[in-house]
């Protein structure tokens, strides 16, 4: 307003103070152009020092997932999608953050939210949770803090809800098997809590399991595909500023095979031995002309941190899978140094 006003204000007088204007390295400025920026700039001080900064809108009150008392607190055999309930939360954090429109222009004032909050899953005691839901896509573990407890007799409470409501205040939920998430960002999902579901895996009781406790020794699958064994993540290089995971997929942001190795563990408390299986290929039906070698899924790949090699066999020199459509029928030979084959 300050602007609008001062800005035709200062036109007039800048006119009548300078009829014949100025000059400024040869250039003639009329005295009502000097006016008009001059009142411009002095209403834009008065409208920032007077009017407040421009808010985004805040939420009054956190609207949270299913929470009911006496809900029936599911037993999970095997794999099971369970939705859960919400057994206890903080109030909600606000972050402010103000910015500017840009030069000259009002402030803007943000805000986010942030939320603590445990959820019931089943009876426990639970072996683990593999994939989880948020509003019905795959939610990323590895984005968000959380803590697991499975649902043991013995499990303590958790270290953040005693700090918020107390020591000795909070139970420990024994024999109920239920997930913490500390500091939830909410911006993702509309200022409020998602709605959860988690796939709970439940092996057998390892107490009175005779197979799980008696095997000693494992053969590990699938055998094919290039990456599948890697301990660390790798990526493709697909175009300039694009790289596509070739081992992650899994909500706890880690290698495929590193995961696949902590369920090994839980699962089978006593293998003491693994047998990697891996598959070479042949280029010939007719046995004395095959020759066996490790197979690549394309000729052209580019990943980090590290590039496909089976012992001193590149990528060049390696058998190419058939193709169907540009697509490889088959997995190539997972990148394990020392293995060497056989004419």
């Amino acid at each position: 307003m300050g602007e609008l006003i001062l800005a035709p204000a200062g036109s007039l007088a800048g006119a009548a103070l300078l009829p014949n204007g100025v000059n400024v390295l040869g250039q003639s400025i009329s005295g009502a152009a000097i006016g008009q920026t001059l009142g411009r700039y002095i209403g834009r001080a008065i409208d920032d020092a007077l009017l407040p900064p421009v808010e985004a809108p805040r939420i009054k009150s956190l609207h949270i997932m299913e929470s009911r008392e006496g809900a029936v607190l599911p037993r999970v055999y095997g794999r099971m999608r369970v939705g859960g309930q919400v057994i206890w939360a903080s109030r909600f954090k606000e972050s402010r953050r103000e910015e500017s429109a840009g030069k000259g222009g009002p402030t803007i004032v943000d805000y986010s939210y942030s939320v603590s909050f445990a959820v019931a899953l089943c009876q426990g005691p639970i072996t683990r949770i593999d994939r989880v839901w948020a509003n019905g896509e795959l939610f990323n573990l590895a984005d968000v803090t959380w803590r697991l407890y499975p649902g043991t007799a013995d499990q303590l409470p958790d270290p953040l809800i005693e700090a918020i409501e107390g020591t000795d205040q909070v139970p420990a939920y024994r024999d109920t098997a239920y997930i913490v998430f500390e500091d939830l960002p909410l911006d993702a999902f509309g200022n409020r809590l998602p709605q959860l579901a988690f796939e709970v895996v439940k092996a057998g009781d390892r107490e009175r399991d005779d197979l799980a406790q008696a095997i000693r020794g494992v053969n590990i699958i699938p055998a094919t595909g290039e990456f599948v064994y890697a301990t660390s993540i790798i990526r493709e290089r697909r175009f300039p500023g694009i790289e596509t995971t070739q081992n992650l997929n899994n909500a706890r942001g880690e290698a495929d095979f590193v995961v696949a190795l902590d369920q090994l563990r839980n699962d089978l408390p006593n293998v003491e031995h693994a047998a990697l299986t891996v598959a070479w290929f042949g280029d010939d039906l007719r046995a004395g002309q095959c020759r066996i070698r490790p197979g690549v899924e394309r000729r052209e790949r580019a990943t980090v941190p590290y590039d496909w090699r089976v012992d001193t066999t590149g990528r060049d020199a390696a058998h190419l899978v058939s193709d169907t459509h540009g697509s490889p029928n088959f997995g190539g030979t997972p990148r394990v140094q020392g293995c060497r084959g056989r004419s």
